[in-house]
């Protein structure tokens, strides 16, 4: 899809270099966020499942 906006000339390398840039940095801040929660108490692990 990046090669075909690319072609098309809907995206440049620096509006991708800048969307990588984003996406990286959001998934460090959820991954440090999922790093730094408490795990889940063993109980909770089928709270709320219905099947």
């Amino acid at each position: 899809m990046k090669n075909k906006l690319l072609e098309m000339d809907l995206l440049t390398e620096e509006s991708v270099k800048k969307i990588e840039y984003a996406v990286e940095k959001r998934l460090d801040e959820a991954l440090k966020y999922a790093q730094d929660s408490p795990s889940p108490e063993p109980e909770d692990a089928l709270r709320d499942v219905f099947a």
